[in-house]
Parts: C-alpha cells; structure tokens; sequence
C-alpha cells in the first residue's frame, strides 16, 4: 500500500475530512490531496505530527509493508475515541449552558422536553402494535411459555427503545445547539465556515451561531448505534430461522404434491405455485443473509426475481382454483368406512346400556322382546366390543395402531373422486333400536342411574349422552335438535 493510499485510508477511519486534517497540519487542502495522491511527500515534521494525530509509528506510517495500522491498536484506539467523544460532549455541554442566558436554557430544555415527549408516545404506539402481532403470533403456544417470551420481549424492547430515544434526543440537541454554538475564551469570535478567520472583539466574552459543514456524530453514539443494529441483525436472523423451517415444509409439500399427481390427481396449480414459493423463500432468504453479513444484494436481479414467482404463483393459485370448482364437499355427517358389528340382546326391565353417547332409534317393527345393538366403527383404527353382564351392557373401546397406508390411499381415493371431506378416522356410532315403548324403557333406566344429555332429533331419534353415575337422584338436562 502506497504512502497516499495509506494516508487517506487512514484520515477516512478516524472520520477527517482533507481540509480538517489541513488545518491540523498547519498546512492547505490542497497539500493533503497531493499527499494521498502520491504527487508530494510531507516534511518529517508533518509525519511526526500524523503519527499522533493517527496514534501510530513513523515506520507504521512509511513503510508499505504494513497495510494494517488500525487493526494493531484497534481496541486502544476505539475505546479512547469513545471516552473522548464522551468528554468532549460533555465539556461542550456545560460550556454552552454557562454562556447561554437563562431564558435560552429555558427553551432549550422545553424543546429537549418536547421531544422526549413525542418519542415517547411513538415508543407506546409502536410497543401496542408489536405487542398485538406477538401476542398472535405466539397463540399456538402454551400460556406459560408465552408470557415468559413476550416478557423477555418486552424488556429487549423498553432497552432498544431507551437507546434509540438516547441516540435521537443527543443527536437533536447537538445539531440544534451544540453545532450552533462556539465559544472563544480568549475574547475572539471563531467562525468554522471559514478556516482561519478570526475576529478580534472587546474583553467581553462573546458567542456567534454558526453551522458546522463537516458536523458528524459523536464516536460514543456509535456504540448504541451498533447495540441496536446487532440486535435488528439478530432479528432478522430469527426470522430467516423461520424461513429455513417454511423451506424445508415447501419442499416436503412439493414432493407429496408430485407424488399425488403420478396417483391421478390433478394437482398441477398447487406443484406451480409451490415451485414459486420455494424460490421466492430462498430469495428472501439470501436478503436476509445478506443484511446479517453486510454483503451488497443486486437489486434488479432481486426483483426480477420476485415478480417473476408472485406471477407464476398467481398462475398456479388461478389453475387451483379452476380445477376446485369441480371438487365437491361430502356431508359432515357421512363417516368414512364405518362398519355394521350388531348384537340381539333380549328385553327386560332391568337390562340398559352403558357408553358416552348412544344414539336410540325406533323401530315399531321389532317384538317387545328383541333390542338390536349396532356398533359401527372402522376396524382399522378401533374396535368395540360390547359386554353383558348383570343386565348392563358396557361397550369398551379399545384404540389400535393407525393403519398410513389405509388412510393414504383413503384420502388419495377421495381426490381422485374429487370429494372433500373431514376424515374422523377412530370415530363411532352407538345405535341402539327397539318398539318405542322399549326405547322409553331404555331411556328412563339410564336417566334413573346416570347425569343425561338428550337430545331430540328432526327424524324422531334421540341422542343420550351420560356424563357419569349419580349421587343424588335429580332431573336430567334436555335438549330439542
């Protein structure tokens, strides 16, 4: 590296512009431009003066073998910029309110006021709004586990907040008084929109406003600055998590969706549209990525892009919807594959029969003798078996292994008939029948003994579910249907 190259890359790292370092120097702009373009070279003394102005040695200064200065003092040199920009904030500070006259504070810190106010209620509205959206986002959590999250969340969210408004109200008063307020304690007025111009002024110790042309925020600001852009960077991280998760599910969709169109279902629309939802995730995904290691995204290519799978989406959303219209939905009362099992049990008056939730249906053509039990279920996922024993009848239930295979090729069926349904696999129906006056005999015997539930169907029917034996006898609940 050059003695130019070096020179400028170093001015540019502690933020001096050529004319700033010039007047370091004691010497022109334009002797700084011909040094960093290696047209001059500076005298010894010049580079003696660099070498504390950049916090380095001659040799690190001349020789082009080190290319690295800052990096060697990279934690001495930042640390004391910061306490210095600290300092220097500071005695700035009490310097200007020593000078101001009372009424001049006074509207300096209604102003300040002011503005606290106004960030404040900008940090309520924006808390309520981020505090909605978490509160959704996270409903599928447990309650625990939510709150604890939206507490956490909360206070990394008072903390940036505290820092953004520190950030905010320090840069504000230093633009609108700081950087238009210069003092001269020996009794001149120093005006910095012209370097070296100085006016001679009585003993009374005077200020001008002026505007600083090369003002830049303070080094100390940068350490809050960079607080807050590790955490939107964590963020982001957080979010492309969640888009690498939504990735993994898109493509584990493709593949089924592939799978069902080799089966003969049309699916089509929904293998486009997914195709365009994996490359839109991956190309949010490079954006996020990009952000978090600081690296250029190529904005046209980005958008190109984008556009390109929000429209072959559309065209594949559009293509799913044309082929639904010839779908149809099945009745939520039709179960699928249930089975007849049916038991004869002879009538009595003791007899009844014992499960959650029986259904009783009249059939005048059955004797005052015979009751019909007819247990329908899928034998794949479940099996009843009823039980006779001191003129009760308890069905049991008992749950099987679920059969994919069957439930795959259940639904796959389905779609090739093109019906849509809700799938209640392990679902039962407890039918009991008998003559009317035998279904009356059934139910009185039940509500006698148990807490009831009926209800009355339009078809005659009715539904009794029992809720547990009683304690005490008293009347059962009832309901028309």
């Amino acid at each position: 590296m050059s003695f130019g190259t070096k020179l400028q890359k170093l001015r540019k790292e502690i933020h001096l512009s050529q004319e700033e370092l010039a007047d370091k120097l004691s010497v022109s702009r334009q002797s700084v431009s011909k040094w960093e373009s290696d047209k001059a070279y500076p005298e010894m003394d010049k580079l003696v003066t660099m070498c504390k102005i950049f916090n380095c040695t001659l040799d690190d200064l001349v020789n082009e073998e080190l290319t690295d200065i800052t990096k060697m003092n990279k934690t001495k040199n930042h640390l004391n910029e910061y306490i210095d920009s600290l300092l220097d904030f500071i005695t700035k500070s009490i310097n200007m309110f020593g000078q101001m006259k009372f009424l001049s504070i006074i509207k300096c810190l209604i102003e300040m006021a002011i503005v606290v106010i106004i960030l404040l209620i900008i940090s309520m509205i924006v808390g309520s709004i981020l505090s909605n959206i978490m509160t959704n986002f996270l409903a599928f959590l447990p309650y625990d586990i939510k709150n604890i999250i939206l507490d956490i969340g909360e206070g990394i969210y008072f903390i940036l907040s505290f820092i953004l408004a520190i950030i905010i109200l320090i840069h504000i008063f230093k633009i609108r008084y700081l950087n238009y307020y210069e003092f001269n304690y020996d009794g001149n007025e120093v005006d910095n929109t012209t370097p070296k111009t100085i006016k001679k002024s009585s003993e009374k110790i005077e200020k001008i406003i002026i505007r600083d042309p090369h003002d830049r925020p303070f080094a100390f600001l940068a350490v809050l600055s960079k607080l807050v852009i590790y955490f939107i960077k964590f963020i982001i991280a957080c979010f492309l998590t969640l888009f690498v998760f939504s990735l993994i599910a898109f493509i584990i969709s493709l593949v089924l969706l592939i799978f069902l169109q080799f089966k003969g279902v049309n699916v089509f629309g929904l293998i486009i549209m997914f195709m365009a939802l994996i490359i839109f995730n991956v190309q949010v995904m490079e954006i996020f990525y990009n952000f978090i290691v600081n690296h250029q995204n190529k904005v046209k290519r980005i958008f190109i892009i984008l556009l390109s799978c929000i429209i072959i989406g559309s065209i594949g959303l559009s293509l799913t919807f044309i082929e639904l219209r010839n779908y149809k939905i099945a009745d939520s009362n039709e179960l699928v594959n249930l089975k007849n099992h049916i038991t004869y049990y002879h009538m009595n008056s003791e007899i009844y029969f014992d499960y959650s939730e029986i259904e009783y249906q009249i059939d005048d053509s059955l004797t005052d003798d015979e009751i019909i039990l007819n247990l329908k279920y899928d034998n794949h996922f479940l099996n009843l078996k009823p039980e006779y024993y001191n003129n009760v009848v308890t069905i049991n239930q008992y749950n099987t292994a679920y059969d994919l295979s069957y439930i795959s090729k259940t639904i796959i069926q389905d779609l090739k008939n093109k019906i849509i349904r809700e799938y209640y696999f392990d679902n039962e129906q407890i039918i009991v029948k008998a003559n009317k006056n035998n279904i009356s005999q059934l139910i009185n015997r039940v509500k006698q003994l148990y807490y009831t539930y009926e209800i009355k169907k339009d078809d005659g029917n009715i539904v009794l579910r029992n809720y547990g034996l009683l304690k005490e006898e008293g009347p059962s609940l009832e309901n028309n249907e």
